[in-house]
């Protein structure tokens, strides 16, 4: 029920995830990708304060690869085949795009923003994709607080089930030292 409220509610957060990518993983990694994704839509079903999920771009490759997932067809989620830039177009002002290559830090979640989660598994081989694509399509950037809450023993990347797992503690306890604990240890300083 909290769920169907999430998707229909003015007030939720509206997280995005980008399936533009497809291209530009191997089979494997959109194998990842899928798997995370259920990991997000498990993890938002299960939330007390859900978010409306939306998953962009299943036109592309990453609309077979979904379709694979036993139970998606039941998803409770928006299943879009364009990309977010046309889906979104009437509120792209409202846009923000996280990235770890942003230089804006976010410091809160507003529900008249949508926010964009690159859905790309890569092993880092595609630096800065999805600040450039936010570039060159006039979207806001903004990336975690992670720096000014903790000491990192490696990049600030993270997967997308990690950063949409951030958001849901984040929206439920309001403290990001307290929603960035879903940091893997490794990658802790």
């Amino acid at each position: 029920k909290r769920l169907r409220e999430a998707q229909s509610s003015d007030k939720s957060n509206t997280i995005i995830i980008d399936l533009e990518f497809g291209q530009l993983m191997t089979e494997s990694e959109k194998r990842s990708l899928a798997h995370q994704l259920n990991y997000c839509y498990s993890n938002n079903s299960k939330s007390e304060k859900p978010c409306k999920l939306v998953l962009c771009g299943l036109k592309d490759v990453m609309g077979q690869e979904m379709s694979n997932l036993s139970g998606f067809e039941n998803w409770i989620v928006g299943k879009e085949e364009e990309g977010h830039n046309d889906v979104m177009s009437e509120r792209k002002q409202d846009l923000v795009y996280l990235t770890a290559d942003s230089e804006n830090v976010i410091e809160k979640f507003e529900p008249s923003k949508a926010y964009i989660i690159g859905g790309i598994v890569d092993r880092n081989r595609h630096k800065n994709v999805c600040y450039e694509k936010a570039k060159s399509q006039n979207i806001a950037t903004a990336r975690l607080p992670i720096l000014e809450h903790m000491s990192m023993n490696s990049s600030c990347v993270l997967t997308t089930n990690c950063v949409f797992s951030i958001i849901l503690k984040f929206q439920e306890c309001g403290d990001w030292v307290d929603a960035l604990s879903h940091i893997p240890g490794r990658k802790c300083g």
